[in-house]
């Protein structure tokens, strides 16, 4: 089965966590480990999918949900 895009990245962080564990002990793995919160392309799919189902409500119903305190259902 061939890995995904996002599941090599997430071998390549362990392996990189690895080697900074062994050269600069836990400091270097928790700066490699941290989260990356750049944009990716899937972001930007999720994104225009999101705008697509919104787009087919007015204005009005989004402007109605938000003073009634209500979950748009």
């Amino acid at each position: 089965m061939k890995a995904r895009p996002n599941q090599l990245r997430q071998r390549a962080r362990r392996q990189r966590a690895k080697r900074a564990k062994a050269k600069d002990g836990a400091v270097g793995v928790l700066r490699l480990l941290a989260m990356d919160f750049a944009a990716t392309d899937e972001h930007q799919l999720i994104r225009d999918a999101i705008g697509k189902v919104c787009a087919g409500f007015p204005d009005d119903y989004w402007a109605a949900c938000d003073s009634e305190h209500r979950f748009p259902w």
